[in-house]
């Protein structure tokens, strides 16, 4: 697997497993869908979140070898949270200018 494959999965995993987490929060589940999920709905997305968030660390290891790989873990999954945080808020500013 080439580096910039790697990085490539390693941030659209993170980046899923933080959209996955924002969606198990029922403050955002109201935002998004205009109401709250169902206690196992969330508790899915939380497990599910999770899992693809540490599912990155052994793709980042295996493509990127063992020292770079959990640096550049950390890093892409910094990124991941940042997009999805400016993401939500962006969506939410967006619908207040609506009304």
């Amino acid at each position: 697997m080439t580096p910039a494959i790697s990085h490539t999965l390693v941030l659209a995993i993170s980046l899923a497993g933080f959209v996955c987490l924002a969606l198990s929060m029922n403050r955002h589940q109201r935002d998004e869908f205009g109401r709250a999920l169902s206690a196992r709905m969330t508790w899915w997305l939380r497990w599910l979140g999770w899992v693809l968030v540490t599912l990155a660390l052994p793709v980042a290891i295996i493509g990127l070898g063992t020292g770079f790989g959990i640096v550049a873990w950390n890093g892409h999954i910094s990124l991941a949270a940042t997009v999805v945080f400016v993401g939500l808020l962006a969506r939410s500013r967006r619908r207040e200018i609506k009304g």
